[in-house]
């Protein structure tokens, strides 16, 4: 849901590739582009559990759809 904003992957796949995008800047947030289904990845963390703890904070909110966050 987070890449694509849909809530299960269609039976026969996507018709596009997710691309993943790494951030450029400092910001140490995950961001996506559910339409063209690119996700940001940042590159400002210094340790694995901080990288994931903000991709899990992101997958949580992304959960609750569009709009609900």
């Amino acid at each position: 849901m987070f890449a694509t904003g849909l809530g299960a992957l269609p039976p026969l796949g996507l018709d596009e590739k997710i691309t993943i995008y790494y951030r450029e800047d400092t910001c140490p947030h995950f961001f996506a582009e559910t339409c063209t289904m690119e996700p940001k990845v940042p590159t400002v963390h210094d340790q694995y559990s901080k990288f994931y703890n903000s991709f899990l904070e992101a997958c949580m909110h992304s959960a609750a759809g569009f709009g609900c966050m």
